[in-house]
């Protein structure tokens, strides 16, 4: 909701406390992962699709995602 509304640090920063709520939230790994792949940081958006397949290796956005840095 906030990243489709230009509010990218505010989805930032809600994906990092339910990441930290939860450590199974693959949802809030994903969306980090893609906040940090449309900032062109590259490693870490990485870093958090990997966390999100580590907890749930269906996660088809992560996997495209992933894929995406990969490339």
């Amino acid at each position: 909701m906030y990243n489709d509304h230009g509010r990218v640090e505010d989805a930032e920063r809600e994906f990092a406390a339910a990441a930290a709520l939860s450590a199974r939230n693959d949802g809030a790994r994903e969306g980090l992962g893609f906040i940090h792949y449309h900032r062109k940081d590259y490693e870490k958006a990485k870093r958090e699709f990997r966390a999100c397949l580590g907890i749930n290796p269906l996660n088809a956005g992560a996997r495209v995602g992933l894929g995406h840095v990969l490339l």
